[in-house]
């Protein structure tokens, strides 16, 4: 199942909305005007002084029509019941991508056997808990950076966490 990012969801929902008012193949779309500057930041629709007020669409035949969309484009009779659930958007996504750049070198060095990771082969946790340590004393000593990787010693200590916790859940 493939997973539309917010982007790809917002331009979706106004082709649709498009499609319906214009009774045609939509071709391409484009924001006319919002109430922040930056146009990327699609993830924040909803978020204070954050308005898309127009949008342009073009069929395949070239025709454009330039339209704009009721105040409550976005909320009408919409429920989602995941107040309690996690808020994955709180992750600071630039640093897990270092870590997962240093788990992908990590299988280039320690390639898998079987289709099994090889930290999922340790059956001592102490040995990420020693590798984490070692890594968080050379960033609190003001040495940044690994020597052998050029990654941060942060990431590569989040790695052995993340080994030590899987280990603890189901490991032996």
């Amino acid at each position: 199942m493939a997973f539309l990012s917010e982007q790809e969801a917002f331009e979706r929902d106004l082709l649709v909305y498009g499609q319906a008012i214009m009774g045609k193949d939509i071709k391409g779309i484009w924001i006319d005007e919002m109430t922040q500057p930056q146009a990327q930041q699609y993830g924040q629709l909803n978020g204070p002084g954050f308005k898309i007020t127009g949008a342009k669409l073009a069929t395949a035949k070239g025709d454009t029509m330039t339209f704009s969309l009721p105040d409550d484009w976005f909320n009408t009779n919409f429920i989602k019941h995941d107040t309690d659930k996690a808020q994955w958007s709180l992750l600071p996504w630039e640093v897990l991508e270092e870590v997962v750049q240093i788990l992908t070198e990590g299988e280039r060095k320690y390639p898998s056997v079987d289709g099994i990771p090889n930290y999922q082969r340790c059956t001592d946790v102490n040995r990420y808990f020693n590798a984490h340590d070692r890594h968080l004393f050379e960033t609190r000593m003001g040495r940044l950076t690994d020597k052998e990787s050029g990654k941060s010693h942060i990431a590569h200590a989040i790695a052995n966490l993340l080994f030590a916790g899987w280990l603890e859940k189901y490991g032996k």
